[in-house]
């Protein structure tokens, strides 16, 4: 039964990596923490970099626009409240990126968490 026991290891690059056991019941997970890091910064940083600047450009050049550049009366109104909206949106896209970076690294810090509680289980029954 030891052989199918999850292990957290170090791998030759000094990363924690959780590696499934040998036998035919072992899990079939692996976590390499320091990439999900990585990718969840990567996340971060478009939102951040990337889709935060362009959606704020976004909102300067169509607020400049409508009313001056585009002058519609009876629609102008609609137009910005539609705008309104769309910009919302956009926003709450650029969080959730963040959000989801977030519950990433989460989802391999309980990954981890799990693996260490089990261990600790299995050494010490009945505690």
């Amino acid at each position: 039964m030891p052989e199918d026991v999850t292990q957290q290891v170090l791998a030759d690059d000094g990363q924690q990596v959780l590696r499934p056991g040998s036998g035919s019941r072992g899990v079939n997970i692996e976590v390499i923490a320091s990439e999900v890091e990585d990718a969840a910064q990567v996340m971060r940083n478009s939102a951040t970099d990337v889709l935060s600047p362009c959606v704020d450009t976004c909102n300067m050049k169509v607020q400049g626009t409508l009313g001056t550049d585009l002058q519609l009366p009876e629609t102008e109104a609609v137009l910005r409240d539609t705008f309104t909206k769309f910009s919302a949106s956009l926003t709450e896209l650029v969080d959730a990126v963040h959000d989801y970076a977030n519950q990433f690294v989460m989802i391999k810090d309980n990954l981890l968490q799990l693996d260490h509680e089990y261990a600790q289980a299995m050494l010490n029954p009945g505690q």
